[in-house]
């Protein structure tokens, strides 16, 4: 099975080497994230300027273009905001590895 990037889920590799057995498996991982745990937009668009990656590039840009910056931040979040708050798709991948057998 694969997912919209086209990526196989449920991936385990296992490899034999000295007697000893890898199990490696992926799992993907979706959940919605509420993004700066906020009620508004405008809320949300304060905590990204405030910190993450968003807020890194504010704080070294020419100050004249901050209101510009923060107003590109608030374009792009504007449509996932609800009355529930801004809440965005998130994803990660779960790894694990198990190693079994005993080296001879």
């Amino acid at each position: 099975m694969n997912d919209s990037l086209g990526v196989s889920r449920n991936v385990r590799f296992v490899s034999n080497n000295n007697n000893r057995q890898l199990a490696i498996a992926i799992e993907p991982l979706h959940v919605p994230i509420h993004l700066g745990g906020s009620a508004t937009l405008d809320e949300v668009v304060d905590y990204c300027c405030q910190i993450g990656p968003a807020a890194r590039q504010l704080s070294i840009i020419d100050p004249a273009l901050y209101s510009t910056g923060r107003e590109a931040i608030r374009s792009v979040l504007e449509p996932f905001a609800s009355e529930q708050g801004v809440w965005m798709d998130g994803a990660a991948w779960i790894v694990t590895a198990a190693r079994s057998g005993t080296s001879t």
